[in-house]
């Protein structure tokens, strides 16, 4: 965990004690609480976009999967 990420978490914990009126024995709550909200305020990287394939089948393998021959059946019948 960074150093900066850590250090909003515990501020807003601090918050989180302050509002409930400085109550003892509920640290646990409020840094679970605190790191849920930070982390869900954090900005979400884009996804990076995935690269097209530029490699193409060779002519003969086309042929030979058969890929075609429907297309070529369609058109002579």
């Amino acid at each position: 965990m960074s150093h900066e990420l850590e250090q909003r978490i515990r501020e807003r914990a601090y918050e989180l004690w302050a509002m409930s009126g400085h109550s003892h024995g509920r640290h646990e709550e409020h840094w679970c609480t605190a790191e849920r909200e930070v982390i869900a305020a954090m900005p979400v990287p884009a996804k990076a976009k995935k690269k097209k394939s530029t490699a193409k089948m060779p002519a003969g393998a086309i042929a030979a999967s058969g890929a075609r021959r429907g297309k070529d059946a369609a058109l002579h019948s």
